[in-house]
């Protein structure tokens, strides 16, 4: 996962990002009854839209309310309390990271005595949300479901997922890049651990699959495997064929190009330097193997990947 140079702790600051600071009355709604915010009245033409929101210290609240797209928050500073239909309530600290898809109802309040709530919000294009998932061969569906709440698991994390929604936040609403919002869902889907597609779920097969998450594995692909797992080629070929239908030199080059289309919708690097990081040491060999497993070239691919986000 690429590293993302994070933003001074002064983004807090109005002065620093007055831009992106919600209205506080914009979202004070009545508990009567459940208002729809929709994603034509957030004053932008792109595919999403950003926005630092502060709270005014304990108690302060969002009242519960539903959208028309998808809504993703990163906790920034202070602590609270989230909840998503009639789900139970979950705690909301520095580096949590929440997924709300449109139509669900939720309501954030603000429980810290230490300064007041602070969050990252990223409101994304549904349409948009959908295309990037079916570009990436993912089913939203297995990760992304009702009240998901990513909680980080050390203090590295917390400042990694702060990292990330910092990094989309620093562009001005007018100048937003399609780049930059590409590399952020790649990267949220990384920090969801969504399924690979065919996976299956055999532990062997899952610790494979992890090794060739391993660049150098990619690279030098079925020795380094094998001593990885420290096991006989003879076993890997009976466990990759009976898990997953495939030979090992298959499942390696599935990895491969899985990689490949990560570099390739996340970062500028040429194709031909794409193949030869994923451990194709040809261009004819990397093309060819790109276009059976994906479908198409890997300059089609990114192509492709861009156009399919751009707004309407």
């Amino acid at each position: 996962m690429p590293p993302f140079r994070a933003l001074s702790s002064s983004i807090l600051s109005s002065r620093r990002c007055p831009r992106f600071l919600y209205s506080i009355t914009l979202f004070h709604y009545s508990t009567a009854m459940t208002p729809l915010l929709r994603f034509s009245g957030l004053l932008t033409s792109g595919g999403y839209h950003v926005a630092l929101v502060r709270g005014k210290g304990r108690h302060w609240q969002f009242a519960a309310h539903s959208h028309d797209f998808v809504e993703v928050f990163c906790v920034i500073a202070g602590g609270g309390i989230h909840q998503i239909q009639d789900e139970v309530e979950k705690a909301l600290t520095p580096g949590v990271i929440a997924t709300i898809l449109p139509g669900q109802a939720h309501s954030v309040r603000d429980i810290s005595g230490n300064g007041p709530l602070a969050f990252i919000n990223v409101a994304i294009r549904h349409a948009v949300w959908s295309r990037f998932f079916s570009m990436i061969e993912r089913n939203p569906a297995e990760g992304f479901t009702t009240g998901i709440v990513l909680y980080p698991e050390n203090a590295a994390r917390i400042q990694s997922n702060r990292a990330l929604f910092e990094d989309i936040l620093s562009s001005a609403p007018s100048e937003q890049s399609l780049s930059k919002l590409i590399r952020f869902l790649v990267n949220l889907v990384d920090r969801y651990d969504l399924p690979e597609p065919s996976s299956g779920g055999s532990e062997w097969l899952e610790h494979i699959l992890d090794a060739l998450k391993d660049d150098e594995v990619l690279r030098e692909g079925l020795p380094c495997l094998l001593g990885r797992l420290n096991i006989s080629y003879s076993h890997l070929a009976r466990l990759c064929r009976r898990q997953a239908g495939l030979s090992p030199t298959e499942v390696i080059n599935r990895a491969r190009i899985n990689r490949a289309k990560h570099l390739l919708a996340t970062s500028p690097i040429p194709v031909a330097a794409v193949g030869q990081r994923c451990g194709f040491n040809t261009m004819s060999h990397f093309y060819e193997v790109f276009r059976r497993e994906a479908g198409t070239s890997p300059g089609a691919f990114r192509a492709d990947l861009v156009k399919a986000l751009s707004p309407p």
